[in-house]
């Protein structure tokens, strides 16, 4: 034993190294085939795999996060105050026509007139200072029986004041109308239906909640016709929708002579806001 060599080449040293073995040879090179290949390309793919089990996981959670930021966002705005723009009951077809009490010619006596001939209920956003500017139609307004909201004292944009401003004219208005029609207010109209949050949330001290429109007639657009009038709201209108109409428009009541028996044709009921 002690006359024999021990030799091992760098090759078997390096299998050694890794597999532990202890290789013996007489006094020859030892070959040796290294296996340890395909043991270090199984355990890559096992970290390989453990890797992209990671990343799923990751991907899961992310998207879990994402829905939930989502849905608690989407909670958050349902619970902010919001603009009524329409008023849908659930496959019921009813709409309702509002008309803006407005500065300039006043065309509320005829428009009155259309709706009491045709049976429909409508409502009127009113100005506080028209009640003083229009008196006999005022008075007019308040003898049908329909239904009556707030559009501000002095027809400001309500974004161009301080919330306090907006406040008091907004305070002044629902008293002064009424007053004056003997009803309650409920809503409220922001003249240009200009607003922001902190309006909706000023707006319901007074519990008034904002109101605004879901199909805006174009009446008050120059040299618009009473056709064309028609034509917007009958190939616009929805279950539910609140249509804004103008009181200074010339083409207004007409243009209600033509659209109403087609509105009703189309299976349409009118209610005013109540």
């Amino acid at each position: 034993m002690a006359n024999r060599i021990w030799k091992i080449t760098k090759r078997a040293a390096l299998s050694r190294f890794f597999c532990g073995k202890r290789h013996k040879c007489s006094g020859k090179k030892v070959n040796i085939v290294m296996h340890s290949g395909g043991n270090m390309n199984r355990e890559q793919k096992r970290k390989i795999s453990a890797g992209l089990m990671v990343v799923l996981l990751l991907f899961v959670t992310i998207g879990y996060l994402r829905k939930a930021e989502e849905s608690m966002a989407t909670s958050v705005i349902a619970q902010m105050p919001q603009a009524l723009t329409s008023l849908k009951n659930g496959e019921e077809k009813v709409i309702y026509l509002t008309f803006d009490t407005a500065a300039g010619e006043c065309y509320v006596e005829e428009i009155l007139h259309v709706l009491r001939k045709q049976k429909v209920s409508a409502s009127f956003a009113v100005l506080g200072d028209w009640i003083e500017w229009y008196p006999e139609e005022a008075r007019l307004l308040r003898e049908s029986g329909q239904g009556i909201f707030c559009h501000s004292m002095h027809h400001v944009r309500y974004t161009d004041l301080t919330i306090e401003e907006a406040l008091a004219d907004a305070a002044e208005a629902k008293t002064a109308i009424e007053g004056f029609f003997g009803t309650n207010c409920h809503y409220i109209r922001p003249p240009y239906g200009a607003y922001h949050v902190q309006l909706l949330n000023a707006m319901e001290q007074l519990e008034l909640q904002t109101l605004l429109w879901s199909v805006d007639a174009q009446d008050w657009k120059q040299g618009i016709s009473s056709e064309e009038i028609t034509e917007r709201v009958v190939s616009s209108v929805k279950p539910g929708d609140i249509i804004l109409f103008q009181t200074n428009c010339a083409e207004t009541a007409l243009a209600l002579e033509q659209m109403i028996p087609i509105l009703r044709q189309m299976g349409y009921q009118f209610a005013k806001l109540s």
